[in-house]
């Protein structure tokens, strides 16, 4: 009858923050030439974030903006070529472990 239960952590640990990439997300199309906002939210993450972009689903990456502050939006002019299978990938300078990518592909027209 409503028996209290229990456990304790076997070793200390750390609780980090996140990002979230917000836009774009997936199935977004910017035009190449357009003026577009990269945008994120975030939570528990201080200092700067890098943000990167895929033109191969993932396989590869180029640095957007090598260094920006955590403010949740970055303007960025599309550059082409068109591609269909683009992501988006925020990734925080003080703690690189936190990071987040689009969560489908975006299209560059």
């Amino acid at each position: 009858t409503g028996a209290a239960t229990s456990n304790t952590s076997d070793a200390s640990f750390v609780i980090i923050g996140s990002l979230n990439v917000t836009a774009p997300n997936g199935g977004e199309s910017w035009a190449a030439g357009s003026r577009q906002n990269i945008q994120w939210t975030s939570s528990g993450v201080s200092g700067d974030v890098r943000i990167e972009l895929s033109r191969d689903g993932g396989a590869t990456w180029t640095t957007l903006v090598s260094r920006t502050r955590n403010d949740g939006r970055q303007g960025w002019t599309v550059t082409g070529p068109s591609t269909a299978n683009d992501l988006v990938r925020i990734t925080s300078l003080s703690t690189p472990i936190v990071s987040d990518t689009s969560n489908a592909p975006f299209t560059i027209r």
